[in-house]
């Protein structure tokens, strides 16, 4: 649990009964200090873990009396225990990157640096705080974060926040210290606003759109006034963004460790072509659900990881449905059938409909989201509570543009048919 406070044990010269005797021995000195006391052995890392649920209620001297204690009793027992915090003993792992990816969507403050915990705080204390996050899971977390010893106390430094609906851009990260010499870069995916979604869609025509523009900035820039190694992660477009810095980079690229792209979507050319791709190859790590649709768009790495998940279909996009145990994902071994159709369609879509054609089509579509409430920025929004304007201003639309959907819907159904006609028949083969 990310709440608890875990003590690990280690000593790998005494066998398996020796060392469950010397964690009960533990488990019965500090029970009388820690009375929701729970002791289990790690199953990926064969650690011995003390969780300790109610540590936070716990008074100094307490906290104090009880690693006394605990010192005191593993001492006669030979076994090292670790108190100090749980993040400088345990390597970052991908679960760890999935959450310091989904950070970056929290609205912090943008400052110069501050600890993760401070940061909750300051953004716990917003009397909008529910209303500006974008899922309610977000909540969850990171109440669950500023409890946990393992997260509580990184320090963030360098929040940028950059919106400009003017050029389409809806830009966002952060860096994370995870020790004294890795940082976790962690790129914001895509928001609920309109601006947000219309720069997603431009990347179908656009070689490159201003939030991959900022994000090769932001990591040149911070590797330029520190000698860190680097972590890059992100969700969504977050996702691209991170792999995008990572290969457009100045020579920073050099201090890349991993790249975690937590289902982001791909682009518009092969990153194979690209110097800096092939000699960070094997550092990126892509993760997609079983019916992913955003992760498989345009061209993506060959390689990846499909995670099961609770939803179906595009809301399999939410990290909140991928199935976790452990430290570890729950693996599936391959993409549902609607995945792989998918995937061939539109990549067959955009193949056989050339960039002035997209580019008509996304304006179209974005033009005709504008029009109902300017005042709402919510993408959503506009289309939920405004269906029926919506249907109904469609005729507000030039014949060009209308001509442009229709053409470029029919062209996209027509193309998902086929795909799923030749699919059934490959079966019946």
């Amino acid at each position: 649990s990310l709440s608890s406070e875990i003590y690990t044990l280690k000593n790998n010269n005494q066998d398996y009964k020796d060392k469950v005797n010397e964690l009960n021995s533990v488990v019965t000195a500090l029970k009388d200090t820690y009375p929701d006391l729970t002791a289990n052995i790690n199953e990926n890392t064969g650690a011995y873990e003390l969780n300790i649920a109610q540590v936070e209620k716990l008074t100094k001297a307490q906290q104090e009396n009880a690693k006394a204690k605990a010192y005191t009793v593993l001492e006669n027992n030979n076994v090292k225990v670790l108190i100090s915090n749980y993040s400088n003993e345990v390597k970052l792992n991908k679960i760890d990157a999935l959450i310091l990816s989904r950070l970056s969507y929290l609205r912090f403050k943008p400052v110069k640096n501050i600890r993760l915990f401070e940061a909750i705080d300051s953004y716990l204390a917003r009397d909008d705080y529910k209303e500006i996050a974008l899922a309610s899971q977000d909540i969850e977390l990171i109440l669950r974060l500023r409890q946990s010893r393992r997260f509580k106390n990184l320090l963030i430094y360098d929040i940028s926040d950059d919106f400009d609906s003017r050029i389409d851009k809806q830009f966002a990260a952060m860096t994370i210290l995870i020790n004294s010499k890795t940082a976790f870069i962690s790129y914001r995916g895509t928001d609920d606003t309109l601006t947000g979604w219309k720069e997603d869609f431009n990347m179908a025509f656009m070689d490159e759109v201003p939030s991959q523009i900022e994000a090769v900035n932001y990591l040149d820039n911070i590797a330029a006034k520190s000698f860190y190694s680097f972590i890059l992660g992100g969700h969504s477009k977050g996702g691209n963004l991170a792999v995008y810095a990572a290969v457009k980079s100045g020579t920073s690229y050099k201090r890349i460790k991993d790249v975690y792209n937590f289902d982001g979507p791909g682009f518009s050319f092969s990153l194979s072509s690209f110097e800096k791709y092939n000699k960070l190859k094997g550092r990126f790590h892509t993760y997609i659900p079983q019916s992913s649709i955003i992760g498989l768009l345009m061209d993506h790495e060959d390689e990846y990881t499909i995670v099961k998940s609770t939803q179906i279909g595009l809301m399999q996009h939410d990290i909140y449905s991928w199935l976790i145990k452990g430290r570890e994902f729950i693996l599936s071994d391959e993409l549902t059938k609607d995945s792989v159709v998918l995937e061939k369609a539109l990549h067959e879509w955009l193949r056989n409909t050339d960039k002035e054609k997209r580019e008509q089509f996304v304006e179209a579509i974005f033009t005709l989201l504008k029009q109902p409430d300017e005042n709402k920025t919510s993408l959503f929004s506009r289309i939920y509570d405004n269906i029926s304007y919506i249907t109904s201003s469609i005729k507000n639309l030039s014949t060009e543009e209308r001509r442009v959907i229709v053409d470029s819907l029919s062209s996209l159904i027509k193309t998902i048919a086929r795909s799923y006609s030749g699919e059934n028949s490959g079966q019946t083969d």
